[in-house]
């Protein structure tokens, strides 16, 4: 997992949260398929921060829609609310999540994809 070190703020920056750029997949699917063991979407994550995310995706998701979301996490694991970095790679922490689509625009890295920001709305416990 790559962790950019300095974040990506400007003095402009309004964020509440400190964004940072990971090498991860996400999957997601749409809110109305919660019981769905099925993912309808998957994309590589742009940067992640406490309240939200952006991703690629070749996907078609709308301004709006609320999605389920799941990131996998090697090398970190979940104890007692907190993340803590692990020494294998092999232990995986799982995060769900439930976002809103805040923005969706052309992709201007990727041919056919989009580029999504998504906030937060929701952590859903596994």
């Amino acid at each position: 997992m790559k962790i950019s070190q300095e974040p990506e703020r400007g003095p402009e920056e309004r964020r509440r949260h400190t964004r940072v750029r990971k090498d991860l997949k996400v999957r997601f699917s749409p809110l109305w398929d919660l019981g769905a063991e099925s993912w309808s979407g998957e994309g590589v994550v742009v940067d992640l921060g406490g309240g939200g995310l952006r991703f690629l995706t070749a996907r078609d998701v709308r301004q709006g829609m609320q999605l389920i979301l799941r990131m996998e996490f090697p090398g970190w694991a979940e104890q007692e609310d907190d993340w803590q970095p692990r020494p294998s790679q092999s232990e995986i922490g799982v995060l769900k999540v439930i976002g809103q689509v805040l923005r969706v625009t052309a992709s201007g890295q990727q041919n056919g994809h989009a580029e999504v920001a998504v906030r937060f709305s929701g952590r859903i416990r596994l």
